[in-house]
């Protein structure tokens, strides 16, 4: 009996130890679930109310209507063990249009981002844009004859002089002084022109008087000579 438990020893051991390899060997063999990744999406909107529940543990979020819908935006998770590592920009408050960059969340009910899993994730106002002005291109340049019927003379108090001179297609403003500019007028002006004097003028139209006006002081072409 003893010399049969001998005999029986060493095959059990082997047994134990060759399955033990085997389930071993299957733990080794088993491929490792990897985990899924959460989509990151970009939202923006305009912030309809707020959910402050992070001072009690829970949630802060703001609620953005995108126009395709209402969207929650956490930025704040509780008590986590990771803080929020995403950027939040300060005093943002219902009615600010924001933009947003966060990762998919089943935190909240309906559809929901966080900015909390990652440093590149934020909440910021969004950039308003500035309409760019178009450029006007060159000036309206006119040419005119008439006869001058009036004096404007308020270059002495750093106003407009001009000659307001009756044509065909009515009165024009011709300035040739636009008060104390740094360039002065470029354009040339006859000396000693009166009520009564025609003339012929050439000069860019103006909006710095009423009425249909133009200058002769934006470029040296521009003049004021008697007809």
């Amino acid at each position: 009996m003893l010399a049969r438990m001998k005999f029986l020893f060493p095959l059990l051991l082997m047994m134990v130890i060759g399955s033990g390899c085997s389930w071993l060997w299957l733990g080794i063999d088993q491929p490792m679930e990897e985990p899924v990744p959460q989509e990151a999406v970009m939202v923006a909107g305009t912030v309809v109310r707020t959910i402050d529940d992070c001072a009690f543990d829970s949630i802060c979020a703001y609620v953005v209507d995108t126009g395709a819908g209402e969207i929650n935006v956490i930025w704040s998770e509780g008590r986590t063990i990771e803080p929020c590592q995403g950027f939040v920009e300060a005093n943002i408050v219902a009615g600010d249009a924001i933009e947003a960059y966060g990762a998919s969340s089943t935190r909240l009910d309906g559809e929901s981002i966080s900015i909390c899993g990652d440093a590149s994730y934020y909440v910021s106002l969004a950039a308003q844009d500035t309409p760019q002005q178009e450029p006007t291109g060159a000036a309206d340049v006119q040419n005119i004859t008439g006869t001058v019927v009036e004096q404007i003379s308020d270059c002495a108090f750093d106003g407009i002089c001009a000659y307001v001179v009756e044509t065909d297609a009515g009165q024009v403003n011709v300035i040739w002084s636009e008060g104390m500019t740094l360039q002065g007028c470029l354009g040339t002006i006859d000396a000693g022109i009166e009520i009564g004097d025609s003339i012929e003028a050439t000069g860019a139209t103006s909006m710095a008087l009423e009425g249909a006006s133009i200058s002769v002081c934006g470029d040296a072409s521009y003049y004021i000579h008697k007809a």
